[in-house]
């Protein structure tokens, strides 16, 4: 995915690709469109790209949201961010209306009629809490009132709004308070903008999220929050991102972040953002659901490099009786140790991690028709998870 080989090469290879997309061959998956059009965006070889993608919608294959958010990211550079939300808004034409028209910039008017028909996989949920939303008060409590309460009201039908609502929202609120005054905020994973008109009531925030549909609905959100001018929402993929973003905030500095992206990702993007030089000397780092689905070597990490830690235990929001954790931590210039990434994590915490991602895989298998995890499922994954964690770091 990192773009190696000469231009020779990815042109070969984004020809082949045209040629198993025809109807007289019609062979290859969504899967290997999205890494060859990731590698092609990446090295800037936009003609290929184009047809590449034209190709494949015209072939009904379904990318997903991450494909065209890193498409959208790599596009910043040549400014054809519209040519990928046109593409996007072509491909989900069909299977989710309401998310083309977010695509095409339609005004709420006619958001809501096209919300009759809402996607037949894929964003459902998403879109119906847009709804939702829509017909709030445009202010930031009422919003977020709205959200958490939605988000509630899945409880009936055992489904999830991956939100930091109820007493997570209050830990965030409690850590912002304790970070620099100045700087901006660091969000990693913005999903449906909750949690970023939340920090945006203290700072500026500049949010990353890997998915376009999740980041055109957050958009919609934090607009009808009147929160627009507080929050910059950027797409693409965190490892793809983050090395790029010094240059964008062109000297801002960062005095809090909030990871809630894909946990697997925590410990490596962390190691990112301590030697970009953009963490302000005291910067609050908290990170969500370390414990579920959890987010090992992350936890390792921090127990071993940052002297200032707190981990706290709280339910799950809109989840009775299933434990998670948040992490607190306070970053000091100048006292980080070698990068961890270059230190090999026990074995112990090699199998709890591999035991997350496993349960984390999961989770998204309602997009494709299969089961997903019960509520029983993550109590007792929570509780098994808490109980290694803390033999296996020593913690009390």
């Amino acid at each position: 995915r990192t773009a190696t080989g000469t231009a020779r090469t990815l042109e070969a290879l984004g020809r082949r690709g045209e040629e198993l997309l025809r109807p007289a061959q019609d062979s290859m998956r969504a899967e290997n469109v999205s890494m060859l059009l990731e590698a092609l965006s990446l090295s800037q070889h936009w003609s290929l790209c184009w047809s590449l993608l034209d190709a494949s919608i015209a072939a009904q294959r379904r990318l997903d949201g991450a494909c065209f958010g890193q498409l959208h990211f790599a596009a910043r550079g040549a400014q054809m961010e519209r040519s990928v939300l046109q593409r996007f808004a072509q491909q989900m034409q069909r299977s989710s209306p309401m998310i083309a028209a977010l695509a095409e910039g339609a005004d709420v008017e006619e958001l809501m009629a096209r919300a009759r028909s809402l996607a037949r996989h894929g964003y459902a949920k998403e879109l119906m809490l847009l709804q939702h939303v829509l017909r709030q008060k445009n202010q930031v409590v009422s919003v977020c009132e709205a959200m958490e309460s939605f988000g509630r009201g899945l409880q009936v039908s055992s489904k999830w709004l991956k939100i930091a609502g109820g007493a997570k929202a209050q830990v965030l609120q409690s850590a912002m308070a304790i970070s620099p005054a100045a700087g901006i905020t660091l969000e990693l994973g913005t999903y449906c903008g909750f949690s970023a008109l939340h920090l945006a009531k203290r700072s500026r925030v500049v949010t990353i999220e890997a998915d376009l549909g999740h980041a055109l609905i957050a958009q919609k959100v934090i607009e009808h929050a009147g929160m627009s001018h507080k929050v910059e929402i950027i797409t693409g993929h965190t490892e793809d991102v983050l090395p790029w973003l010094p240059q964008h905030l062109a000297g801002e500095m960062v005095s809090f972040v909030f990871m809630d992206q894909r946990g697997s990702r925590y410990h490596e993007d962390l190691e990112v953002l301590k030697s970009s030089g953009l963490l302000m000397d005291k910067a609050v780092i908290v990170a969500d659901n370390v414990l579920k689905p959890g987010s090992p070597k992350f936890l390792w990490s921090i127990v071993r490099d940052f002297d200032q830690n707190a981990i706290v235990e709280l339910e799950e929001y809109a989840m009775e009786q299933v434990k998670d954790w948040m992490t607190v931590s306070i970053f000091r210039a100048g006292s980080i140790k070698r990068p961890m990434l270059e230190m090999e994590p026990p074995e112990h915490i090699r199998e709890l991690d591999f035991e997350a991602q496993q349960l984390r895989s999961k989770t998204h298998q309602p997009k494709v028709g299969l089961p997903g995890v019960r509520f029983d499922e993550w109590h007792s994954f929570s509780r098994s998870m808490r109980q290694r964690l803390c033999e296996v770091l020593q913690l009390s």
